[in-house]
């Protein structure tokens, strides 16, 4: 028995799919939040776990503050400064 068949094919020029997650993606968020205006407020429709990383990511990068809640209805993000 041959394992030819059972071998990888190494391929060029695959376009990569889009992601299937659900709600937004980090990307997206650390978009809206690097677009907030001092005082300024965002909801964020789900509860997302990592708000905390994604806010130290853009304050290390832009120097802005900001400051977040659970609230009815998700996570909302107050830019401070």
């Amino acid at each position: 028995m041959s394992t030819k068949h059972n071998v990888p094919k190494i391929e060029c020029g695959i376009p990569i799919p889009q992601k299937r997650g659900k709600g937004l993606q980090p990307n997206s968020v650390t978009g809206i939040l690097r677009q907030l205006q001092p005082m300024e407020s965002v909801l964020l429709p789900q509860k997302i776990t990592s708000v905390a990383r994604l806010v130290g990511f853009v304050k290390r990068d832009t120097g802005a503050q900001f400051t977040c809640r659970t609230v009815e209805g998700g996570t909302r993000i107050w830019r401070l400064s």
